[in-house]
């Protein structure tokens, strides 16, 4: 007699593989910030942190196990299948069959940890170095995982007050970027602080005068070839803009096309806090109701070697900039 496979019995052996691919995929298709994970490392298992999901939820940023060259670790992108969470620790071996062992005394619940407080900013004078701001930056961000500390926006916001409050005396670099990431101070706000406050701080003074407009970025340089020769020029791209005279009585007269066929009169006053870019230490001013009825702000340029040179556009943000040389 011969044996046929009925259609069930097919249908059956289907369901079971269906099965047995889904007991394979990983359970956590999301994971949450500051979730303490176990990441793919090679053939092991290393510990880590998730920092966020990717969007779309198809990747887990996380916070890697600290090395030599990143004591605090470093982020990257794992594929779900890779990432799983934290593993408790295996048991140690029980005592031998039929021994007797006395009942644990019931632990008292541990105590919610407490964030530490932001250090307040550092009293003193003078342009900060990087070893000001690393030091700084590493106090404030306390010990332990940053990315799992629920103070770490409000301690990158007093690192980002720190620079603007004194100013620094480097520029940015990747290295210095570097040494910020292992510390876990990542931020844009941070390093537009640098860009934004490189150099003394100007006082209302910087404003007073009378400038020459340009559309040309400082020390902007064209290129061009003459017989054979390539000829560096720094002046042919300068798109004159007029002229602005800004008066120590708060008071402005801006020549717009530089021929007298356009001139705006008005006033100014000094910007707030609020009404500068988070990351911009030291005084602004707004040219209220200046071109197109339009108020814009204006900023003195602070960096070693560029005295005398301010941008300004409508806006908090200085849109369409125009850059200023005193004469």
């Amino acid at each position: 007699m011969r044996l046929v496979k009925s259609g069930r019995g097919r249908l059956s052996l289907a369901l079971a593989a269906v099965l047995a691919i889904m007991v394979a995929v990983p359970a956590f298709a999301q994971f949450t910030a500051g979730q303490l994970i176990e990441y793919k490392d090679g053939s092991s298992w290393a510990p880590g942190v998730v920092v966020t999901m990717t969007p779309g939820n198809s990747q887990v940023v996380i916070r890697r196990a600290p090395s030599q060259f990143f004591p605090e670790g470093y982020q990257s992108a794992y594929s779900l299948s890779d990432v799983r969470p934290r593993q408790p620790a295996q048991p140690a071996a029980g005592p031998a069959p039929g021994a007797k062992t006395a009942a644990a005394p019931a632990k008292a619940p541990a105590a919610p940890t407490k964030a530490a407080p932001v250090p307040a900013i550092p009293q003193g004078a003078g342009l900060l170095t990087e070893a000001q701001v690393l030091a700084y930056a590493r106090q404030a961000m306390g010990p332990g995982d940053p990315y799992a500390n629920p103070n770490r926006e409000a301690a990158l916001a007093q690192i980002r007050d720190f620079i603007k409050a004194r100013g620094v005396s480097f520029v940015w670099s990747l290295p210095f970027d570097n040494q910020l990431g292992a510390i876990g101070a990542n931020s844009v706000h941070i390093t537009s602080a640098i860009g934004a406050n490189y150099g003394p701080t100007p006082t209302l003074s910087a404003y007073i005068g009378h400038f020459a407009l340009t559309s040309q970025v400082r020390a902007a340089q064209s290129v061009r070839q003459a017989g054979g020769r390539t000829v560096l020029e720094t002046t042919d791209a300068a798109a004159r803009l007029g002229e602005i005279t800004i008066n120590a009585d708060h008071t402005y007269v801006w020549n717009v096309l530089g021929d007298n066929r356009s001139t705006i009169r008005g006033t100014w006053r000094e910007a707030t806090e609020d009404e500068k870019q988070f990351w911009e230490g030291g005084p602004s001013i707004w040219l209220l109701n200046a071109r197109g009825g339009q108020d814009y702000q204006v900023r003195a340029d602070r960096q070693p070697g560029w005295t005398g040179w301010i941008d300004m556009g409508q806006g908090k943000g200085r849109i369409a900039v125009q850059y200023g040389k005193r004469m």
